[in-house]
């Protein structure tokens, strides 16, 4: 009976042994795996995969040693059906002994209550070692596995089931009891019972058992009671570190290496426990993507939303009513208030009460502007808007109307202007809708009153402004200038400048008179047959030949000019107009103007990519470099050339040019010239380098300069002229009296 005993005694420690033996390798192995791969046990934990990749995948992008065993393939204790050597060993020589000794003294071990499975609320008490329900026994140690391999699963805390009256210990599982004393084996060392009376072996082995299930009750009382120290559950007990004998790897890992810390038991606070149980063996990677996938995404940075958009959307999420997201885009546009309109429309009512029924004539029209409130040089556009016939008064009744309906849609001066010029009709300009502005200026601005009788340079004047305007501000090149374009220019402030500006040649920009005699003088001389068209034969004699021929062609060919059967010469050779030569000479003048640098880079863009590459530049200085050793000038080669050209402009991308390196580079005059005008080339090469930065520092521009310049040139030529004409008739005078 004694050896009956000491074996189940030494049977149950070595199952203990061989059980801790086991995890032990298993998580040796495990850690050895995860070390390998350049992982810590720590960092699996907080692995989260991407939607759609699994977790082993992730696994795998990590640098591969040499093979290690499969963990999907390891030994599950608990679920391996294969017997154990040991335990059936001790189980067969059990089984001897109690049939050789059938009427021998049975050990009888009462379990503490807590461990005795129940059915149907009573409990049952194992009497002589064969009362045990084997099979409840084994359904009490699956539903406490099974227990923490939910905890395990739903990311919560284990914790000790409630006790019935406070000063009953929780219950313990046989697991945790298991390991109670076998922890408590280690601690105090074997104690084997003697030999002797069965009482004697049945309270040395209940000795055992009392005192571990003692040490192992301190241990819960005291974690119970540090209430302080240590967070519980949300049941209010305190948590118990699992001990489980199988399960897959993250389980071992969550047993092994992490314990319930504070941030866990807040974590299991804020969860539900999950109501369905894992059925696979990839449980755990599955369950990890679908929260991988379910979990939000932090974003890097604010979302790019507006203070406007977070406003509405948080309204929207808090419950508050929806709030209409006020206008904010006015084309042509914000309305002033009801009150303003009608006031400024009854001023429009007063000043047509003050001529006989409402009646008034052009010469007094300008009264009826300053009550609108518009430049005084809007006046002929305004009257031709309701009245065509220059001869009849204009009608009140009928103007007003137009009046309401142009405020009512238009709300800023630009808007108003274009709707003006074009009645109505469309919300762009072309350059026939300034025609009868640019006429006015002519027949009613005082610097312009010489110009009155010479009727055949009105339509050339004309022409010369309106080509000057486009050129500023018709940025689009399309030929028709829109509101955006309107309002980006200065062309509203000239032309309100007009009426305070008596002298027409201080205003430079459009309308100066000086601007348009030279520029008129200078095509004038080109146009061998004044017939105002000039072809590149015409073109070539500008500034003494100094363009090259093949920039000739170039701006003939219609990349910088609007291509009409018309202008083609009886040969079929391309002409240019005079609207044309206007752009032409400015951008010629002027190679600083935004305008002039667009000119030039359509020339020199000879595949229209967008670029000028290196094969154009060569193209273009290939000429230049035969010019200059025709007339024995010392040539730069054009690698040379090509090297100071790129430092000078700096371009973004290696090996072209584009439009904003020469946008933001200062001195493209020195650029294009060196290119296709030899004369002015040659004046760069010989100026002081000095005298550049000074003429920037200027507030007058390139153009300005130039035509102050040639406008003197030509009227002295002219008074040159006049007093050799008359002493020629003084002379003839003086003959005709000696005689």
């Amino acid at each position: 009976m004694a050896a009956t005993a000491r074996r189940e005694i030494d049977t149950g420690e070595e199952d203990i042994a061989a059980i801790a033996r086991q995890i032990s390798d298993h998580a040796e192995a495990i850690y050895q795996t995860w070390k390998a791969r350049g992982l810590a046990p720590s960092e699996i934990l907080s692995c989260r995969p991407t939607s759609g990749i699994k977790l082993t995948d992730n696994l795998r992008t990590k640098p591969k040693p040499e093979p290690k065993p499969d963990l999907k393939q390891r030994p599950e204790l608990r679920r391996d059906h294969r017997p154990d050597p040991t335990r059936e060993r001790a189980r067969r020589e059990l089984r001897q002994e109690q049939r050789s000794e059938p009427d021998g003294e049975i050990m009888d071990i009462t379990l503490p209550p807590d461990l005795v499975p129940e059915r149907n609320g009573t409990g049952t008490t194992l009497v002589g070692g064969r009362r045990a329900d084997a099979a409840a026994m084994r359904l009490e140690v699956a539903r406490e596995e099974e227990r923490l391999l939910r905890a395990l699963r739903t990311g919560g805390v284990v914790a000790e089931r409630p006790a019935e009256r406070p000063d009953v210990v929780p219950p313990v599982s046989l697991v945790d009891y298991a390991k109670s004393r076998y922890q408590d084996k280690l601690e105090t060392g074997a104690r084997k019972p003697a030999a002797g009376a069965g009482g004697e072996r049945r309270a040395s082995l209940g000795s055992h058992v009392t005192e571990a299930r003692s040490k192992f009750e301190a241990r819960a009382r005291r974690a119970s009671s540090a209430g302080t120290g240590e967070p519980v559950s949300a049941a209010g007990t305190t948590p118990v570190r699992p001990f489980l004998t199988r399960g897959s790897v993250a389980e071992r890992v969550l047993m092994f290496e992490k314990c319930p810390s504070e941030a866990t038991l807040e974590l299991a606070k804020r969860k539900s426990p999950a109501a369905t149980t894992w059925r696979g063996p990839h449980d755990v990677i599955n369950r990890a993507q679908s929260y991988a996938a379910s979990a939000p995404i932090k974003p890097s940075s604010a979302p790019p939303h507006t203070t406007l958009q977070r406003t509405v959307r948080g309204a929207a999420n808090s419950g508050a009513p929806a709030r209409v997201i006020p206008r904010f885009h006015f084309p042509k546009g914000r309305p002033p208030a009801p009150h303003q309109q009608d006031h400024a429309l009854h001023k429009v009512q007063s000043a047509f009460a003050t001529f006989p029924n409402s009646q008034v004539p052009r010469e007094s029209f300008k009264h009826i502007v300053k009550a609108c409130e518009c430049p005084l040089y809007w006046k002929m556009p305004l009257f031709l808007a309701t009245q065509q016939n220059l001869h009849l008064p204009i009608d009140g009744h009928k103007f007003i109307d137009f009046w309401r309906e142009m405020t009512s849609q238009c709300h800023d001066q630009a808007s108003r202007f274009v709707y003006i010029l074009t009645r109505g009709k469309s919300s762009i300009l072309t350059p026939e809708d300034f025609v009868p502005l640019v006429q006015d200026v002519v027949d009613t601005h005082p610097g312009l009153s010489f110009l009155k009788e010479a009727t055949e340079f009105h339509s050339r004047y004309v022409h010369t402004v309106i080509a000057r305007i486009f050129y500023c501000v018709n940025r689009s090149w399309s030929g028709r200038i829109s509101i955006p374009e309107l309002r980006r220019s200065n062309l509203l402030q000239i032309i309100q400048l007009l009426e305070d500006e008596e002298d027409i040649n201080q205003v430079t920009q459009y309308f100066s008179y000086e601007h348009f005699y030279v520029i008129y003088c200078k095509f004038w001389e080109l146009d061998r047959d004044h017939d105002l068209f000039i072809d590149r034969h015409d073109l070539a004699r500008h500034n003494d030949h100094a363009l090259s021929s093949r920039m000739i062609e170039r701006v003939l060919s219609g990349c910088v000019t609007r291509g009409n059967q018309n202008r083609l010469t009886p040969d079929g050779e391309p002409r240019m107009s005079y609207t044309e030569f206007v752009w032409f000479l400015l951008a010629e003048e002027d190679k600083t103007h935004p305008t002039a640098i667009e000119y030039w880079f359509r020339c020199m863009d000879i595949d229209g990519d967008g670029y000028i590459s290196m094969y154009e530049l060569e193209y273009f200085y290939e000429e230049q470099m035969q010019r200059m050793e025709a007339i024995g000038i010392e040539t730069l080669p054009f690698n040379d050339c090509l090297c100071q050209m790129l430092d000078m402009v700096h371009p973004a991308e290696t090996g072209k040019i584009t439009l904003s390196d020469l946008k933001k580079c200062k001195l493209t005059p020195i650029f294009f010239d060196t290119f296709f005008n030899l004369e002015k080339y040659l004046d760069h090469e010989q100026r002081d380098p000095f005298a550049t930065q000074r003429d920037s520092d200027c507030e007058m521009s390139e153009w300005d300069r130039f035509a102050a310049e040639e406008y003197e040139l030509l009227v002295a030529e002219e008074g040159g002229s006049e007093a050799q004409e008359q002493m020629e008739e003084d002379r003839t005078g003086y003959a005709r009296l000696i005689r």
